[in-house]
């Protein structure tokens, strides 16, 4: 960028500027700006502030300008492209006096990759899309807007969840929901897959259930959760539960629409071994 002085035209600041590369677009950079934008923060990105004639190199610098921080999604992608390197130089050159404004995120990196390409970011604290987006988004917001994220934690605090570690928690959870919530981290492989997705599919199979089963019933599924829990845990995975009033909309007789109110459990299958899990509208915050 050099010395050229770019002029903001509607006067607007951005938190955060997201620059990756466009291959990483639908698994890192639309969620991760998604995720973001509901916990309150201004973020450019491209799909959203480039309009039909607009200069694109003029924009981005427009964007590149106006923010107070850069998210680089650092990916072997991003590492073979010349205008994510150009963003990047350019986030560079803002950093003067000491002042932080590139974040790093690696996605399908590791640190001899990064070393190679730049042993100066290769020596930067960086987050790992692997670790979950919930937990990637968290630490962004303490270094971007850390009241935002302290917003969230209070007006959510009631919806703590309960660190789950045996078929007996779980089970004395389940007892009475008439519902369900589920969220887990996002899963790489098969094997992810049977063990995570298929555990909430057996789940939500009993919650429909349970209130009808017999004793000797309800044992035998919770000898089935202590199972699938143990899986999980040897597998880094941690589970996390809790109870949520939901309210159930449904049309009467009369065509009338009513809310019922449903007790649902909230269970929240999340990658590592956090303090604490805190289940928002905006996502899971996840806090380690």
């Amino acid at each position: 960028m050099g010395n050229t002085v770019i002029h903001n035209s509607n006067n607007k600041q951005w938190d955060v500027f997201i620059s990756y590369a466009s291959e990483d677009r639908e698994d890192v950079a639309t969620p991760l700006s998604n995720i973001l934008k509901a916990f309150g923060l201004s973020v450019w990105i491209d799909q959203t502030e480039l309009k039909v004639g607009d200069s694109l190199r003029r924009k981005i610098d427009e964007g590149l300008s106006c923010s107070r921080y850069g998210i680089v999604v650092l990916s072997p992608s991003f590492l073979q492209k010349h205008y994510t390197i150009v963003e990047l130089n350019a986030m560079a050159q803002m950093e003067v006096d000491g002042k932080k404004v590139i974040l790093p995120v690696w996605y399908n990196l590791d640190v001899e990759i990064i070393r190679q390409f730049s042993p100066s970011l290769a020596d930067r604290v960086a987050l790992k899309y692997q670790d979950g987006i919930p937990y990637v988004a968290a630490k962004l917001l303490e270094v971007i807007r850390p009241d935002l994220l302290q917003k969230h934690v209070k007006i959510f605090e009631g919806s703590k969840l309960s660190n789950i570690t045996t078929g007996e928690q779980l089970r004395n959870i389940l007892a009475g929901s008439e519902s369900s919530l589920f969220y887990h981290d996002e899963l790489k492989d098969e094997h992810e897959i049977n063990l995570v997705a298929s555990f909430l599919d057996e789940l939500r199979d009993w919650i429909d259930i349970w209130e009808d089963l017999s004793v000797k019933e309800q044992a035998e599924a919770q000898i089935s959760f202590s199972r699938h829990i143990d899986d999980l845990l040897l597998n880094n995975w941690s589970i996390w539960c809790g109870r949520k009033t939901i309210a159930y909309h449904i049309t009467d007789y009369s065509g009338k629409d009513i809310s019922v109110p449903l007790n649902a459990i909230i269970v929240d299958i999340v990658r590592g071994k956090p303090q604490s899990v805190i289940h928002s509208e905006a996502g899971v915050v996840v806090k380690y």
